[in-house]
């Protein structure tokens, strides 16, 4: 099957249904004292690095929709949508595909044109927390989420902390730095968002503008709860005007068997 065979107009990419709602809180709050901000993100970072090992072994559902501005002129297409099983074991993700733009497929991720993201599971926090990547962190805000107070840090790290690469000029491999932000949960130190746009990216690179974002939320799995990615997004430019979004749900998430 075409991956392309979708192809309808639409009037902006889709946005995933468990995309967390983050708002500003009602009243402004002050900066916090900087030892109080250093201790919270140290907190956080210990969440983060040790998030993996957290982690049960679990199937879920991932639906990616695949949309693209050609032209950069506001006109949206859906290229597809792909639902897979990603199970989770032992620390390491396997995509199946079940359905391709609707139809049953076997097709893998391998075999179709485009980009795809992984990493959502642990990957994008160890890259921003990460103490080799020597993140610098400042304080923004403070957001609200369903009354819990979010704490939001603006980071950055440079390209000779980072091992995060894209296609550069000729499409050969480049590591670039990036920045973004992080939203933490005050009091338990969960990150519950984190986003990432990378740095020194050239018009003539194979990819000369990334952007992704992670949402995660507490959902149950055996009876337990468990923070989890719930939405991501992913935005690059390539070529000379094209507009590629990836967004994508995960949803239904069980318990890992061998069944």
């Amino acid at each position: 099957m075409d991956s392309s065979a979708s192809g309808e107009l639409i009037a902006a990419p889709p946005v995933p249904p468990g995309q967390l709602t983050i708002t500003a809180a009602a009243k402004a709050a002050a900066a916090p004292p900087a030892e109080d901000a250093h201790t919270l993100i140290a907190a956080a970072r210990d969440r983060a690095l040790s998030y993996n090992d957290s982690l049960p072994n679990f199937i879920c559902t991932e639906v990616t929709q695949r949309s693209s501005d050609k032209d950069g002129d506001g006109r949206w297409r859906l290229v597809d949508t792909l639902v897979e099983a990603l199970s989770y074991r032992d620390k390491q993700e396997v995509h199946t595909t079940l359905e391709l733009n609707g139809m049953p497929s076997e097709l893998g991720r391998e075999a179709m044109k485009g980009t795809f993201s992984s990493g959502e599971f642990g990957g994008v926090l160890e890259a921003v927390y990460r103490e080799a990547s020597k993140a610098d962190f400042q304080w923004k805000e403070t957001d609200d989420l369903k009354g819990a107070t979010i704490e939001v840090f603006d980071y950055r790290v440079n390209a000779g902390n980072s091992t995060f690469s894209v296609s550069g000029p000729s499409g050969h491999p480049m590591v670039v730095g990036y920045h973004g932000q992080v939203f933490v949960d005050r009091a338990n130190h969960r990150t519950r968002r984190v986003t990432l746009a990378a740095d020194g990216l050239t018009p003539d690179s194979a990819t000369h503008d990334l952007q992704m974002s992670v949402d995660y939320d507490y959902v149950a799995i055996s009876g337990l709860k468990y923070l989890m990615p719930v939405s991501a997004r992913l935005e690059l430019k390539k070529g000379k005007n094209e507009v590629l979004v990836n967004t994508m749900e995960f949803r239904d998430y069980k318990r890992f068997s061998a069944e």
